[in-house]
């Protein structure tokens, strides 16, 4: 086989994948002929044993002698399988060991469903949000990035731009906003509601998040959107694409809001499945909206039609968008550049 470029290294790769998994596949077949091979073994010789023993020490009658081989020719299938169980049970216990444990992991870090202290089960963002004296580092026991003492302070109903140089940890400080990340220490405050696992859950269901690869999934428009809300109706959805300034191109559509967007929305454009998803979260009406680089990857067309859809956010709802393109922050009432935050 000729190969170019990179084909003859991932071909490489792709054989040597392919051989290690047969291999493994072998050994196990392996594993298993052995020790069928050695119970067949074992058991003819128990029973050569057996019998040997029985005619010339015991003097077992032949009568007698033929009812117990008989009863042990029946017996014999019954104790291969219960051998081939003990085996199969012996070999997924590595196996149940790791999803018991993922499941206690996943019990320990499990959300609480509670309603907060105004028993609505809803936090309300009229004021602010701060972080106080937050730390973060991904290694605990490595201090090459991290965060120390983080004091900020995001204002409600207004556009707020987080700036920074790449690897300053604005998408981790998002990420520890919204919940995602957990801070080593500090505390986040929604209009001075502390946020923590009891109430976590429902600042969630108040954060809307727009990253800058999107997905979309192989369906419908009108059901891409209502991934948000199950149950909108069709006059919110309208609603949500004329917010993210795309019931124009929708509609142009042959088929509308039914049209198919394909496999990671690839019939359409970087920026029309932007605005898609753009919809797909305003649709859920978030008391805070976060744009992590969302237009950095579009053209300078798209780009100012997705910082029009924000324009008509503004004043609606509380917006966060990371960038670092500064012709960008005209858009912004308050920028944070976190290289005179984080020390």
């Amino acid at each position: 086989m000729t190969l170019t470029c990179a084909e003859e290294r991932e071909y490489s790769n792709f054989k040597k994948i392919s051989s290690e998994v047969a291999n493994s596949q072998t050994d196990v077949m392996n594993q298993n002929s052995r020790m069928r091979l050695i119970y067949g073994v074992l058991t003819n010789l128990m029973l050569c044993i057996f019998l040997f023993l029985s005619i010339k020490i015991l003097n077992v009658p032949l009568a007698s002698l033929f009812l117990l081989i008989v009863i042990f020719s029946r017996l014999i299938p019954k104790i291969s399988s219960f051998q081939g169980d003990i085996q199969h049970i012996f070999g997924m216990l590595p196996s149940f060991k790791a999803v018991e444990e993922l499941l206690i992991k996943a019990e320990k870090h499990r959300e609480e469903i509670n309603k907060n202290r105004n028993g609505n089960g809803v936090l309300n963002l009229e004021k602010q949000i701060k972080l106080n004296d937050i730390s973060f580092s991904y290694q605990k026991n490595d201090s090459s990035f991290s965060i120390k003492n983080l004091n900020i302070e995001i204002p409600a109903l207004k556009t707020t731009a987080v700036i920074g140089e790449s690897g300053t940890g604005k998408s981790t400080v998002v990420d520890i906003i919204t919940g995602i990340l957990k801070a080593d220490s500090g505390k986040i405050a929604v209009d001075d509601v502390i946020i923590d696992k009891t109430n976590l859950y429902h600042w969630r269901k108040a954060v809307g998040y727009l990253p800058q690869e999107v997905f979309l999934f192989h369906d419908t428009i009108r059901n891409n959107i209502l991934w948000g809300k199950p149950d909108a109706a069709d006059n919110e959805i309208i609603e949500s694409l004329k917010l993210a300034s795309a019931y124009d191109f929708v509609m142009k559509l042959p088929e509308g809001l039914d049209t198919v967007v394909k496999d990671r929305g690839l019939r359409l454009s970087g920026g029309e499945r932007q605005r898609i998803a753009l919809a797909r979260t305003l649709i859920r009406n978030p008391q805070l909206l976060i744009l992590d680089e969302a237009t950095s990857s579009l053209d300078k067309e798209n780009e100012a039609k997705i910082y029009e859809s924000i324009s008509k956010l503004h004043g609606k709802m509380t917006i966060i968008f990371i960038t670092h393109r500064q012709e960008t922050l005209k858009f912004a009432d308050k920028v944070i550049n976190l290289a005179e935050h984080i020390k």
